[in-house]
């Protein structure tokens, strides 16, 4: 087996951790990067036009084209003539004042065009997620968004295959398709604007773009209850995305390279197309995501694409180390040019990160650097990240560029996380008293989180997400549950057998969990290939593993806040259609227990269902 501890980390341009450290009176610690975080342009299509000038010829998205058989792609010259051509034909379209443009559909490079153009000419856009528009079960959820978001235009890929959503599009917006435009009378073919000549009102709209105007509403995941239209402005994108940049020392140079499967609608998909475009890198659209079938073209891609900085959900890497062990070829393609992995939204299990390590080491001779990053729709999504090699996974990290903490001491461990920076929303649309109280009086917006030192005596060692403070319970004891810690520390318990769970007890006298199976590590366990969720939920060697898993993890945490008492093992996988996936991959617990709400008091029934579990003695 590869010794990790001896193997040396692949070297990176890491900046510094050069942290100023306050402690106050009160107990509240301010940190902040002694860097200065510098702007290289004033506006977002400033770096277009710079890039197209600089570097004319290369590469800034490519995507692939399943039909073809190929990737098709465009360079940042060809970026610059379409923006332009398409915002000449966004002016003269004439869009009423306060009109948005809702971006409907999924990640492409028409849709990129269509995000700069609108930029330059200051018309806000709203990327939706593209699973609310194409799924039949999820038309509450666009019709929402849609309402919030009052478009004046909605641009789609395909015409035909949005046409549900389309019939949701109230009467004057105009639609932009790029194929089957002509499937209805007065929608807008994007070849025919995207060929408009572009006249002197480009460049004089160029002049006036205003960097501290709302450039995009981009709607929060609602893991911690109903999603609110965050505003972003030039600035806020631009601070959020530099300083990231500026942290992996990756400003200069030729650029990122990224495959990324991440929906421009969230937060942090739309920030590594940025990133792409600020460092003068390529952006490869991935056409999959690491769920079920999905997945497979994640793979085919990454044998295309080598990519520099990989970025996934830890759910991601637990389907990704598995085909890496099993495809030699695969992981030499992945290792060949990675200089960091990072991962945001949960924590990385310990076994996953191990195995990445040992395969990184086995192909290239060094590990390479597992990185973290934390943040928020409406910090941009920045605040803390871990920007230093270690082989610590778990960490959320230590201020970047740009970005200041304040932790407010919540108990003797814990602190509640602020955050400030110029990449902080001005406030959420339509939502006057929410603005009000996001800020603090120091300017710090507030995160809602818990966070801890991984050592007290050392602030540079970073810190360590403790929890999201809302969803901490209690039982009817009165005893706290501090969920997010608990969780962390339950699917470390369980790994690699569940692959989601959620916690459960709010006023009950113990702590019980629903959760859902890895299928790879289930079927492995049963020696079953084939076997299906339902089968493998019932299996006794699964019933075994897994309540000998918890009765180990109760045995070395007795206390009621932290004992798992009986589990269920849930048959429907969790649905981001029904609110129970976020975009970026994780459970949102809250809208699990609300829908699930009769497995929930399954679990806490005085003669429970065969398919509830008591862990050790009776609940």
């Amino acid at each position: 087996m590869t010794d990790l501890t001896e193997a040396p980390f692949k070297a990176t341009s890491f900046i510094a951790r050069d942290i100023a450290v306050e402690r106050c009176a009160d107990g509240t610690i301010l940190m902040a990067s002694r860097i200065p975080l510098e702007l290289a342009q004033p506006n977002l299509p400033a770096y277009l036009r710079y890039r197209a000038q600089e570097r004319p010829d290369a590469l800034w998205i490519s995507e692939p084209d399943r039909a073809a058989g190929t990737w098709r792609s465009i360079t940042f010259a060809e970026a610059r003539r379409a923006v332009d051509s398409l915002a000449q034909a966004l002016l003269d379209l004439k869009v009423r004042k306060g009109g948005t443009l809702a971006l409907l559909s999924s990640n492409s490079i028409e849709h990129a065009m269509m995000t700069y153009a609108a930029y330059l000419v200051g018309i806000p856009i709203v990327p939706v997620t593209p699973a609310y528009s194409l799924q039949s079960n999820a038309a509450a959820q666009l019709q929402e968004r849609l309402s919030v978001a009052d478009p004046a235009l909605v641009f789609v890929q395909d015409a035909e295959a949005y046409a549900r959503a389309l019939g949701m599009v109230g009467e004057g917006v105009q639609v932009i398709a790029v194929d089957n435009a002509d499937l209805a009378a007065g929608h807008l073919d994007y070849g025919a604007l995207v060929a408009t000549e572009p006249t002197a009102q480009v460049e004089e709209a160029f002049a006036a773009v205003d960097a501290d105007a709302m450039a995009r509403l981009m709607f929060t995941s609602g893991s911690s209850g109903s999603p609110k239209a965050v505003i972003h402005t030039q600035r806020n994108i631009m601070v959020a995305v530099e300083s990231n940049l500026t942290a992996f020392g990756q400003k200069g140079g030729k650029g990122v390279t990224r495959l990324d499967w991440m929906p421009w609608s969230h937060v942090t998909g739309s920030a590594v197309l940025a990133a792409t475009l600020i460092s003068g890198g390529t952006f490869y659209v991935d056409d999959g995501k690491p769920v079920g079938a999905d997945f497979a073209r994640t793979l085919e891609n990454l044998k295309h694409v080598s990519p520099t900085n990989y970025f996934s959900m830890p759910a991601g890497y637990v389907m990704l180390v598995d085909a890496l062990e099993q495809d030699s070829e695969l992981a030499g393609a992945f290792f060949a040019n990675l200089l960091t992995m990072g991962y945001g939204g949960a924590r990385m299990p310990d076994n996953v990160a191990r195995r990445l390590q040992t395969l990184a080491v086995a192909h290239t001779g060094h590990k390479i650097p597992i990185t973290c990053g934390y943040g928020s729709t409406e910090t941009g999504p920045g605040g803390a990240l871990v920007y230093w090699p270690t082989d610590r996974v778990g960490m959320i990290g230590l201020p970047h560029p740009g970005y200041d903490l304040k932790l407010v001491p919540l108990d003797e461990e814990r602190y509640e996380v602020r955050v400030r920076s110029a990449a902080v929303t001005p406030g959420y649309l339509g939502l006057p008293e929410e603005t009000a109280n996001m800020l603090d009086e120091d300017g710090y917006f507030r995160m809602g989180d818990a966070a801890a030192f991984v050592d007290p005596t050392d602030p540079l060692a970073g810190l360590v997400f403790a929890g999201r403070i809302s969803d901490e319970f209690k039982l009817v004891t009165g005893t706290f549950v501090r969920a997010g810690e608990l969780h962390d520390m339950l699917m470390l318990a369980t790994a690699p057998l569940v692959q989601h769970l959620v916690l459960c007890g709010e006023g009950e006298k113990f702590v019980a969990i629903l959760a859902w199976l890895n299928l790879k590590a289930a079927r492995e366990l049963t020696g079953l290939p084939e076997a299906s969720v339902e089968e493998l939920n019932r299996h006794p060697q699964v019933i075994a593993q897994l309540s000998q898993a918890l009765a180990a993890y109760n045995r070395d945490n007795p206390s009621s806040s932290r004992c798992v008492r009986r589990f269920c093992l849930l048959d429907e996988m969790p649905s981001s259609e029904a609110g129970e996936l976020a975009d970026k991959g994780s459970i949102r617990a809250g809208n699990v227990r609300r829908r699930r709400a009769k497995a929930v008091a399954s679990l806490f029934a005085d003669t429970p269902p065969a398919e509830v579990h008591t862990v050790g003695e009776r609940a």
